[in-house]
């Protein structure tokens, strides 16, 4: 009897699995925030001002690729150096490193 209580004791720890809390993946923590908000929000308000002045210097050229079909060289152009960099500067929620909203097609 006392053999079998030790076996069912055994039996029952090794079958126990502990079980460990994980964070939420999509939950910033402290050091996510810090590195968003001194390196990469300046980076991506750089990366505004640089693509606003490139696209204003490149509508000439945007205009002429406007003439043939299916005329959207302009909006393409403005997401692709003005909103994109916009959205990641000031849209997106401070420590979310994984920010793809308007780099995927959206």
């Amino acid at each position: 009897m006392r053999t079998f209580k030790t076996l069912a004791i055994i039996m029952m720890l090794s079958l126990a699995s502990p079980s460990f809390a994980q964070k939420r993946i999509d939950e910033p923590d402290g050091h996510d925030v810090l590195l968003d908000v001194i390196l990469l929000r300046p980076i991506g308000f750089v990366g505004l001002i640089a693509g606003t002045v490139s696209f204003i210097a490149t509508s000439p050229f945007t205009a002429i690729a406007t003439i043939p079909k299916p005329h959207d060289a302009f909006s393409k152009m403005a997401k692709f150096l003005i909103v994109k960099p916009a959205k990641y500067t000031f849209v997106r929620q401070a420590g979310d490193l994984d920010y793809e909203q308007g780099f995927r097609g959206k």
